[in-house]
Order: structure tokens, then C-alpha cells, then sequence
């Protein structure tokens, strides 16, 4: 299976005008899903997500906890506000500029009312029982019910091939939407009526029933492709004459739409290799999709732009240039090229060579290396934190840092970001209040750096502490949020 990530990448947006989730209760979803008596999947530690045009980052909800208020800025008209219920069932709806929306958890489910007191009205499957779910929601993501499946007619499931497993995974996903397919349907028609009935009786926003409106006709069409009831030349159709539900906002279930083309249609032949995990080639993929003629300009162009950010992710430097200089040739839209040119710009500086140290950079595109600012810092302590854009615990511990940082003058904190998009760094800097922090930087060879070799920095977050004397004196040390952090930074201050 292909992972399905956002499509468009046209450009990074002026942080608009915040919106404020604020949550009256805590929600008490915990999620468990059973795999067999004695393993289970649970609880959901990040059942939230806000999906922006650009990325789609997931935001940590304790269960039977107020979370705090959280304030953010849509890229563009909406963005997609996301929470889970359980492992398969979620509500969605999307969020505009300015908006103030407070959202009350049921035992069942949620609700969500905005700042004018108007209930937002759920038309998707109603609450789900303990253990119980819903047709769509198992359709859309089947795995952990096929994993489930495969363990428990499969004793020996460890001792199988890694190709073996993939073979028998997709076997089972196409069987599990083949049982669910009149069920799914059936859950589509009844929000359909639902959502028609609301807006005509005036009792849901214009913006919110159009979404509803997209999203069923897009599921629908995810069916038929998985189905094989659509003719190529309807998919065409159906791609050349899409337009988003509202002009500048996240297009969620097309996406997930034109994927499900893409992973019914070209993947089932692509070969399986090994990257971070057994999946098939990505190069592959770009060919095919390049080659074939079922794609309009526009969304071409976008899907060419998703394998070659996987490209990024796991191949070699040689790959990822091969294949941008033939995105370059073959995408219709030139302003999608300058982006990606920037957002690839860490992969394709030709002074992106192997290194002992690292070599970073600021937010202004000055180069300089973890050597030079600890040699600039010596006689002071220096703190470093690990992180990227993509990683939610990262992102979790900056409160605690931001507290630490006030708390502890005479330390320098030190923010190298993993992230192989200097956009999506540079916008969660702001979004975490670190793009006024000088000593924020960006690793440009995180994969030819001996420094993350030798200290076998594989996983994030990480944090690690320089002694005043440059030397790396804690090479896995205690995390912002933890209470012993404090008082040995202190210490080693005090320390000459």
C-alpha cells in the first residue's frame, strides 16, 4: 500500500488570522483495538489532527484531561480539523480564519459549536458502541482489522517473508472492502440524506454542507475505483473537471481519491523493495504515473511531486537528483518547480558532502556547522535539541523548553530541526514561537554527517549537553520536560 500524503505543494502561505479551538471537557476515547487476547493496539496519544494544505500535523489529547485552548492559522480559506474516536471512526470538520469553536465531548461522541452558539452538525455515521465500528471508517482504513485477521489465522504470521506479508496484507484489504463495500454505500446514501435535510432546513452552515457534500461524493468514487466499476476515460473526467469544494482549501478526500487511483490502477505490479520498510519502488511509481495517460496536467503534476518527496525520504542523493531534473522536464506548472527546487534545496546543494560535524543552517540561508557555534558558545553550557516539523513528541516538549529557557539564562538552547523541507521547518518555527530564537537550525546532511552516525541518532526527539569547554559531555540527556533536566544544567553551569 501507498501512503497517502498530501498532493498539493504549490506554496507555503502567509500565516493567516488564527483560529481557537477551545475543549470544554476531555474526551474519553481511548481507542484500544484488540489484535488477540494478549496484544492490542491503544490507547491514542495524538487523536487529534489539523490538516493544512501543506502538511498534517497531529496534536497530543490525553484521555479524561482538558487539553489547553490551542490556536492556528490556516494556510489557506479552511483547514481540516480531525479527531479520532477510536482506531477506525473519526469527526471532521473544517476551520476558517478567525473562527472560535468549543468542543464538548459524550460519552458517544462530540460536539462542536462556534463562537455564535451554532451547533455543527454531524451527518456521517452516528456514535459507535465500545469495540463497535463503522462501516466507512473500517473501509477507509482496513489494516488494523487485517492485521487482526492474518495474526489469528496465521500462528506462525512472524516466520512469514516480508514480501509474503505484503502479499497476503493486500489479498485481505481488497477482501475486507469487498464485505464492507454495500455497507459503506448504504453509511453514504444515509449522510447524503442527512446532510441534504440539514441544509434544507437551514440548520448547518453553507461551508460545512458543501464539505460534507465533497467528501461523500469522493468516498463514493474511492469505492467504485476499488470496485472496478469506472472506465478510465470517466476517472479522466472525473480528475480534469474536479474543483475544490471551497476555492483555497485543504482538498482532503480528493486526494485520497486520486491516490486510491493511483494505488489500484499502477501499484499492484510495482516491485516491493527495502527502504525504512518494505514497500513498492517509488522510482517505479514516477515512471508510471509520468507515462500514463489517465492523469489531467494538474493532478500529474502533484502526484509526481508526492513519490518524489518518498524519493527524498529514503533513496540516495543520485535518486532524488535523477528524478527532480525529470520532474523539472516533464511538470506542466513551472511555479511548482521553483517550489519544490527550494523545498528540495537540502538535497540538491552541491556542497551537501559528508561531513564529521554538521552543517546547519539559519532561517536568513546562512551555512555554518554544530563545530563553529560551539567553539562561539564555549564557556557556556550548551543544551541541544533534536527535532522536526513532523514529530509530535518533539513538538509536545517545547512548552517545557520555552520554561526552561527563561528559567536557565546563562544556558544556550540549541534547536537543530531533522527536517528535509526548510518550508515546513520554517513554518513550524513560527507556529512554536522559535523563529525569533537565534539558535534555531536547520541540518542539511543529517544522512552524511559522521556526528549522527557516531552518536547513533536514529530516533527524535534527542537531546544531548555540551560542557563549557565545547565537549559533548551527556550524549542522551534528559528531555526538556523532565525534572531532572533542570538541576543538571544547573550543576554543570556551576561547574568551571
Amino acid at each position: 500500500m501507498i501512503k497517502v500524503i498530501p498532493l498539493l505543494l504549490l506554496s507555503i502561505a502567509t500565516l493567516a488570522q488564527p483560529a481557537v479551538i477551545r475543549f470544554a471537557n476531555g474526551h474519553s476515547f481511548n481507542g484500544r483495538f484488540s489484535i488477540t487476547p494478549n496484544q492490542s493496539i491503544g490507547p491514542m496519544p495524538y487523536p487529534i489532527t489539523w490538516h493544512d494544505s501543506s502538511s498534517s500535523r497531529p496534536i497530543e489529547s490525553k484521555a479524561d484531561t482538558p487539553r489547553p485552548p490551542l490556536t492556528l492559522s490556516p494556510e489557506g480559506s479552511s483547514a481540516v480539523f480531525s479527531h479520532s474516536l477510536n482506531h477506525f471512526d473519526y469527526v471532521d470538520f473544517p476551520v476558517r480564519p478567525g473562527d472560535t469553536l468549543t468542543i464538548t465531548y459524550l460519552p458517544e461522541g462530540l460536539t462542536v459549536r462556534n463562537k455564535q452558539g451554532l451547533f455543527y452538525p454531524g451527518v456521517f455515521a452516528g456514535p459507535v458502541a465500545p469495540g463497535e465500528y463503522s462501516a466507512l471508517g473500517v473501509y477507509r482504513n482496513p489494516y488494523l482489522l487485517v492485521r487482526k485477521r492474518l495474526t489469528l489465522r496465521h500462528p506462525n504470521w512472524s516466520k512469514f517473508t516480508p514480501e509474503d506479508k505484503e502479499r497476503r496484507k493486500r489479498q485481505e484489504v481488497l477482501q475486507v472492502r469487498k464485505e464492507l463495500d454495500t455497507r459503506a454505500r448504504k453509511e453514504m446514501l444515509a449522510a447524503e440524506q442527512r446532510n441534504d435535510s440539514l441544509h434544507q432546513a437551514n440548520r448547518i452552515p453553507a461551508f460545512l454542507y458543501a464539505f460534507n457534500r465533497d467528501k461523500i461524493t469522493q468516498v463514493r468514487r474511492r469505492i467504485d475505483v476499488v470496485a472496478g466499476d469506472v472506465p478510465d476515460s470517466t476517472l479522466y473526467q472525473w480528475m480534469a473537471s474536479h474543483t475544490p469544494w471551497q476555492s483555497g482549501a485543504y482538498d482532503q478526500y480528493y486526494l485520497e481519491f486520486v491516490s486510491t487511483v493511483v494505488e489500484e490502477k499502477l501499484v499492484p505490479t510495482v516491485p516491493l523493495i527495502h527502504k525504512s520498510y518494505l514497500r513498492p519502488d517509488n522510482r517505479v511509481i514516477f515512471d508510471r504515473i509520468a507515462s500514463s495517460p489517465l492523469f489531467p496536467p494538474k493532478d500529474r503534476d502533484a502526484l509526481l511531486a508526492r513519490e518524489l518527496g518518498a524519493i527524498r525520504e529514503d533513496y540516495s542523493r543520485q535518486d532524488v537528483q535523477a528524478y527532480f531534473e525529470k520532474f523539472s522536464r516533464l511538470a506542466s506548472d513551472p511555479t511548482l518547480v521553483a517550489f519544490l527546487r527550494e523545498e528540495f534545496s537540502a538535497s540538491l546543494e552541491s556542497d551537501r558532502v559528508p561531513s564529521e560535524s554538521l552543517t546547519l543552517r539559519n532561517t536568513a540561508g546562512v551555512k555554518t556547522s554544530l563545530a563553529d557555534i560551539l567553539n562561539m558558545h564555549k564557556g557556556k553550557v550548551v543544551y541541544v535539541d533534536f527535532w522536526a516539523s513532523w514529530c509530535a513528541p518533539c513538538r509536545a516538549a517545547f512548552p517545557a523548553s520555552a520554561a526552561l529557557r527563561k528559567e536557565l539564562k546563562d544556558v544556550v538552547f540549541l534547536y537543530l530541526s531533522l527536517d528535509d523541507s526548510p518550508a515546513k521547518w520554517q513554518k513550524a518555527l513560527v507556529q512554536e514561537g522559535l523563529d525569533t530564537h537565534k539558535a534555531s537550525y536547520l541540518v542539511l546532511n543529517p544522512d552524511l554527517s559522521g556526528f549522527i552516525r557516531q552518536q547513533k541518532i536514529a530516533a527524535i526527539p534527542r537531546y544531548m549537553i555540551f560542557d563549557k569547554k565545547g565537549n559533548l559531555a551527556i550524549g542522551n540527556a534528559p528531555g526538556a520536560g523532565s525534572p531532572e533536566t533542570a538541576p543538571l544544567l544547573t550543576k554543570m553551569t556551576q561547574t568551571p
